[in-house]
């Protein structure tokens, strides 16, 4: 166990989505490197990982995620990192789909992405800066057959991304970088000062 001080140098990293794929690999990274780490999910993980503390949150809930956070901070006295992952996949004809399907795919994807970030941002704000690292696909700039509102959703999840940094660009309001993992269309993160 670590000690006091040592426990208020760490950094801490959220994960949206975090309870299995690529959202549990996030946190187990994190823990690797040191982080403290919170996962946000809906359901319990099937798979318990020591060290990362489950809170049960639907990204789509406002008054939800901002519990979840407000208890993060409160516990932790910081969010250093936010990665939303949180997301979900349907296929089929554009003709075929049902309009409850498309609605629930953007809210999960792309406003959930939004939701998280509107939160979480003015408690980096508040400490003096962190990371927020939005997690899309490929199928964003490539639209993927038969799933394309899992497309629009991730290209939107790109251009939120992109409008944030140039808003606050043009605005100078606050201190934006938009940075782009290995020039990766599928990664992209704010890194708030």
């Amino acid at each position: 166990m670590p000690a006091l001080t040592e426990l208020r140098l760490m950094k801490t990293a959220v994960v949206t989505g975090g309870s299995s794929g690529i959202g549990l690999s996030c946190c187990r990274k994190f823990l690797e490197n040191g982080y403290r780490v919170y996962e946000l999910s809906r359901r319990e993980p099937k798979i318990q990982t020591v060290g990362v503390k489950h809170i049960s949150c639907d990204v789509t809930d406002e008054r939800s995620v901002s519990e979840a956070f407000e208890e993060i901070y409160g516990d932790s006295g910081s969010i250093d990192i936010l990665v939303n992952n949180a997301g979900f996949g349907i296929s089929g004809a554009v003709e075929f789909t049902e309009l409850a399907e498309a609605k629930k795919q953007f809210d999960v994807n792309f406003f959930g992405c939004f939701i998280c970030s509107k939160n979480v941002i003015k408690y980096m704000r508040l400490q003096g800066g962190g990371r927020i690292v939005n997690l899309s696909s490929l199928a964003a700039p490539l639209a993927i057959p038969f799933q394309a509102f899992y497309s629009a959703s991730k290209a939107a999840v790109n251009s939120l991304t992109r409008e944030r940094v140039c808003q606050d660009d043009f605005c100078k309001f606050s201190k934006f970088k938009y940075l782009s993992a290995e020039k990766s269309p599928n990664i992209s993160c704010l890194h708030i000062s």
